[in-house]
C-alpha cells in the first residue's frame, strides 16, 4: 500500500489494520514527525476521553498534518538533514 493509499484509508481501519499499517507509515515519517506525535500523545488521550476512536481520529489528523509537512519543499530539506530520501504520496510502505 502506498502512502496515499493509507491516507486515503486510515479513519476506516481495523484495529490490526491500524497497527499494521500505521505503524508502516509513521515508521518513514522523519524524527522531527515521530517527536511532534509523541508529543500530542497525552494531548490526545485526554482529549479523546478514553473513546479509542476519538483518540484514532486525533493521531490521524496529526499524521495527516505531518506528512503534508514533510512533502513539502521544507520538509524536503528537513528529511535531507535526517538523510532520508524525500517523502512522496506514491511511496509504497511495506505493511
Amino acid at each position: 500500500m502506498t502512502i496515499q493509499e493509507v491516507l486515503d484509508r486510515m479513519d476506516g481501519f481495523s484495529d490490526d489494520e491500524r497497527g499494521q499499517w500505521i505503524g508502516a507509515l509513521i515508521g518513514v515519517l522523519s524524527p522531527i514527525s515521530k517527536q511532534t506525535l509523541s508529543n500530542e500523545q497525552s494531548a490526545m488521550v485526554s482529549k479523546s476521553d478514553g473513546d479509542f476512536g476519538v483518540f484514532c481520529n486525533l493521531q490521524n489528523e496529526v499524521i495527516r498534518q505531518c506528512v503534508v509537512l514533510e512533502c513539502s519543499s521544507i520538509g524536503q530539506i528537513i528529511r535531507k538533514e535526517f538523510g532520508l530520501e524525500p517523502l512522496v504520496l506514491s511511496m509504497p510502505l511495506g505493511g
